[in-house]
This record gives C-alpha cells, sequence and structure tokens, in this order.
C-alpha cells in the first residue's frame, strides 16, 4: 500500500493535480470506489459478529 501511495504521488505530484488530470481523477474514483468497500465491510462485519 505503502508504494502504491508514493508510486501515485509521483505520477500526480501536486494536490492540484488530482483533479486537473485524467489520472488523476481516476485515483480519485478508485480511492472513492476502495472506501465504499471498506465501509461495506465495516457493516456486513458487525451485521454478521
Amino acid at each position: 500500500m505503502v508504494t502504491g501511495l508514493y508510486q501515485s504521488w509521483r505520477q500526480v505530484g501536486s494536490w492540484g493535480a488530482l483533479t486537473d488530470t485524467e489520472y488523476g481523477r481516476w485515483l480519485l474514483v478508485k480511492v472513492g470506489l476502495v472506501a465504499v468497500l471498506v465501509g461495506i465491510a465495516a457493516v456486513s462485519r458487525r451485521w454478521t459478529g
């Protein structure tokens, strides 16, 4: 995970590029989807526990 974050930062280069470049926008979508999946997993864990 750490190396992926580092590589992403090298690709994007700045905070503004997260929304200004296509790569940055896709990166934000990917991070958002992972956050949603982690949230669903947490709810599922409470529900089944």
